[in-house]
């Protein structure tokens, strides 16, 4: 499976730390810009296409929220809500998270 206009791959989840001032935001705006997509983290990819699946970290409640509220500041004019689980992603047992694959 290949990147398209509305997927993007992602190794690995961004830190939580200073999140606002990496690419997540910049990639959320893209996104809703171009009339939405799916942004799917823990998936290791070459020139485009999918190759693997791989741990993205660790993904908690309060890492949910703090992804939604960067995002939903990344959005303008506001009003787009993030009604799917942010991310979907592949994580270790016990862990939220899927894959397309």
């Amino acid at each position: 499976m290949t990147e398209t206009s509305d997927l993007d791959w992602k190794t690995e989840l961004p830190p939580a730390k200073g999140l606002s001032q990496t690419d997540f935001p910049k990639d959320v705006a893209a996104m809703a810009n171009s009339g939405g997509g799916v942004i799917i983290f823990g998936v290791r990819e070459s020139q485009k296409a999918a190759t693997e699946r791989v741990d993205a970290g660790e993904f908690t409640e309060v890492y949910e929220r703090l992804l939604r509220s960067v995002a939903i500041t990344a959005i303008s004019p506001a009003g787009v809500r993030a009604e799917r689980p942010l991310p979907w992603f592949r994580g270790k047992p016990g862990r939220r998270g899927g894959g397309p694959f």
